[in-house]
């Protein structure tokens, strides 16, 4: 139906591309982004999870905002056990 609406467009003359803005607006609007941004920022492990709860979103949403705002997400990692010999 698309390909019929960009064909009725041309014998018009009309633009075929589409209109800015158009589809379906995103939850997340600039405050929450922002929100989000100070609290994922520059804490390493912060859980995607207790982020999406905080948020009211899905756990998929913070990832897709986390990627849209080019802020890598990294797993905390626990530190590995120092031995008896290393201690001295």
């Amino acid at each position: 139906s698309t390909v019929y609406n960009i064909v009725i467009r041309c014998e018009f003359g009309l633009s075929v591309e589409g209109r800015p803005g158009a589809g379906r607006p995103t939850y997340f609007d600039r405050k929450n982004l922002k929100r989000m941004q100070y609290a994922a920022a520059n804490s390493v492990g912060v859980s995607q999870r207790k982020l999406a709860t905080k948020f009211g979103v899905a756990q998929i949403t913070i990832h897709y905002n986390l990627q849209k705002i080019c802020l890598k997400y990294y797993k905390r990692q626990n530190a590995p056990k120092c031995t008896e010999k290393q201690l001295r």
